[in-house]
């Protein structure tokens, strides 16, 4: 591995560079386009999309897939292919050349219920060969293929995947365009005190891959110099709203669900790159509604990867301010709280930030029956795609209603933190309407303490 030292190279291994052998040859023929073909090399199989509507190798951009961990008896290939399978759309589209990994269990430690030696392929660990030099063994063959590939691609994994996703790119920063994570329960923060893989801490411990094997002394010292260069990437954590099964402590590790956890890795991220004197990079979306489910998370983390964010621009959520019916940038200031009128005697003042975000308005209900409203009209347009985007936390759960002509057509329980929300308007096409939002108290008893933050409520035509 790069960005490693290591002062023993075991049985199982976290590479250096020069643990693998390098792999020659073409990655793909044209006879392959449009199809997903098993490939298989010295330490293992992969499977491969190159999309027909590639004309020229030369505009070939290439992705890595990174599949989840493998419960009871299920296979790794079986799981590598249908992740590859959900991306083929977007590949064809955009001339995307995919490549999916197959992390065994017996070789890259993938099972759910028993993971590999520190944590197998999620720490970057595999038994002949480390995870992440397994990866870059299957890009570099592709250097022939395409003979202005630099060996840089986009990057995605969920669960386990996310784990081996954020690993990888503080190690391997300089081969990485973007990054997805999905759903991961565990971070590699930039902590001195964390052993890897949960932090740039240095790692000794005698490990063995299995029992047939003796345990072998590791020692594993990290570069920092690796976080600093990730934080200058574009990179975002992707997770379900309703994931918020708690996550046993671990090493360095803060929050208790994947939810709180990617938040702080986000924050502390962010923080790393603005002590270089970086703009913030890092960016979380959670998903209402959706729980740990792979297939459901994939469509944001495409859209996400392919974003403005990806290209190391703003952050395209907040881009869309520009779409916005309101005037001026909402997320700047408190212009966009021009266009809604407040139904509240009191409980509210503006926040130039807080957390990630400015130009914050607080908010309170007036009691434990009364609601804080946000109050306007609009007239829907008669073509194309009209939303209702709400960006919004709380420091208790407290209850989110949208009305829309004195009738509720939206409600979710806000948590401790940010969503970006979106309601569709579209079936109120060619009408004026009458819209309100209501930061409702959740409970009778706690209702004092349930305070809310907008980051923006807008209007979105598209």
């Amino acid at each position: 591995m790069a960005r490693t030292t290591c002062t023993v190279l075991l049985v199982f291994v976290l590479c250096t560079g020069e643990s693998a052998a390098v792999e020659t040859g073409r990655g793909t023929d044209k006879s392959e386009k449009g199809q997903i073909v098993k490939k298989q090399l010295r330490y293992g199989e992969y499977f491969q999309y190159v999309p027909r509507s590639l004309k020229y190798s030369a505009q070939a951009r290439f992705v890595v897939i990174a599949h989840g961990s493998l419960k009871g008896s299920d296979r790794a290939s079986v799981s590598a292919e249908r992740f590859i399978k959900r991306w083929t759309k977007v590949a064809e589209k955009r001339q995307l050349i995919l490549l999916a990994p197959v992390f065994t269990k017996e070789t890259f430690g993938s099972s759910y219920e028993k993971a590999g030696p520190g944590g197998g392929y999620r720490g970057l660990f595999g038994r002949d060969i480390g995870a992440d030099d397994f990866v870059n063994l299957i890009v570099d063959r592709y250097r022939a293929y395409s003979p202005t590939f630099d060996g840089r691609f986009y990057l995605y994994g969920h669960s386990a995947g996310g784990q081996f996703t954020n690993r990888y790119i503080v190690r391997h920063p300089e081969r990485v365009i973007a990054a997805v994570i999905s759903a991961a329960g565990r971070y590699t923060f930039p902590d001195a005190n964390a052993p890897w893989p949960y932090g740039m801490g240095r790692l000794r411990r005698r490990l063995r891959w299995s029992n047939s094997q003796d345990a072998k002394q590791i020692d594993i010292q990290p570069d920092p110099s690796g976080w600093v260069a990730a934080a200058a990437l574009p990179v975002t954590v992707v997770v379900g709203g309703d994931d918020t099964k708690r996550m046993t402590d671990r090493p360095g590790q803060k929050g208790s669900n994947r939810i709180e956890i990617a938040r702080h890795w986000v924050e502390d991220m962010n923080r790393l790159g603005a002590s270089e004197k970086r703009r913030k990079m890092f960016y979380l979306r959670v998903v209402p509604k959706i729980g740990h489910s792979s297939s459901r998370l994939t469509p944001y983390c495409i859209e996400r990867l392919f974003s403005r964010a990806a290209k190391g621009q703003s952050d395209p959520d907040k881009a869309r301010s520009t779409l916005l019916v309101l005037g001026g940038d909402p997320h700047c200031d408190d212009n966009w709280l021009k266009e809604w009128e407040l139904v509240a005697e009191s409980g509210h003042k503006f926040l130039e930030t807080e957390g990630e975000r400015k130009g914050v308005l607080q908010t309170h209900p007036i009691s434990a029956h009364q609601p804080f409203v946000f109050k306007r009209s609009v007239n829907i347009r008669r073509s194309g795609k009209t939303s209702l985007a709400i960006g919004v936390h709380g420091v208790n759960d407290f209850e989110l209603e949208v009305m829309l002509n004195e009738k509720c057509v939206y409600r979710r329980t806000i948590h401790r933190w940010w969503e970006d929300i979106s309601v569709d308007l579209s079936k109120w096409r060619n009408q004026k309407v009458e819209i309100e939002v209501l930061h409702k108290a959740g409970g009778v008893e706690k209702w004092n303490r349930e305070e809310g933050f907008f980051d923006y409520i807008a209007v979105v035509h598209r």
